[in-house]
């Protein structure tokens, strides 16, 4: 059975990928130092008197594949569900919330980096600080007032993508729904106004 010997080594090879690549919990493409040159380049350009928020994307329902909107991830490289990323400008500090440790979402994918990981996750992305969302309160993103007035707060306006989205298509989609609104709102008006005035 000299056929049988490679074909149980490709099997294993097979599986023991598999397995590597399910169990990879961070992205090793960017280390530390590249999202710190990123943060220095929103803190340039935010100044010394304002705050910068992304929000990553919310869990994914049913069968849907996971995905992280490109903010959060070009700014943590994190795809867990329901991250926050604040850029203080006024203190040039970042960080990180994240949710508390889902063991209901860990048996189906796998472990997920949560806020129970804060060292870790402090390690691999260079943030100042990693805290829960539950700390997202009060004040925030303000922060206590001796860290100075913020004059303004930066966020996206537009919509994050999703698994097989673009942000093009979801602006479009929104621009979409808009003019259709609209003209239902003017054909409603023409109606009401042609039964109030007849035309004789």
């Amino acid at each position: 059975m000299p056929g049988v010997r490679p074909f149980v080594l490709a099997v294993c090879a097979c599986l023991a990928l598999a397995t590597s690549s399910s169990a990879q919990v961070y992205q090793a493409d960017f280390p530390p130092e590249e999202f710190r040159a990123r943060w220095a380049s929103v803190f340039d350009r935010i100044g010394s008197e304002a705050v910068a928020v992304a929000q990553g994307a919310p869990l994914a329902d049913g069968f849907a594949l996971p995905r992280q909107s490109n903010t959060a991830y070009y700014l943590t490289g994190l795809e867990t569900p329901h991250t926050y990323v604040l850029l203080d400008g006024r203190t040039r500090r970042v960080t990180i919330y994240l949710p508390p440790r889902n063991e209901r979402l860990e048996r189906s994918e796998g472990r997920v980096l949560s806020a129970d990981d804060r060292d870790e996750v402090k390690r691999l992305t260079g943030a100042d600080e990693v805290k829960s969302l539950d700390e997202m309160r009060g004040t925030w993103p303000l922060g206590s007032a001796s860290e100075g007035p913020v004059k303004a707060i930066f966020v996206e306006s537009a919509p994050a993508e999703g698994y097989a989205q673009s942000r093009y298509e979801l602006v479009q989609s929104r621009a979409a729904i808009a003019r259709m609104t609209s003209r239902s709102r003017e054909r409603r008006t023409v109606r009401r106004n042609s039964t109030n005035h007849p035309v004789r």
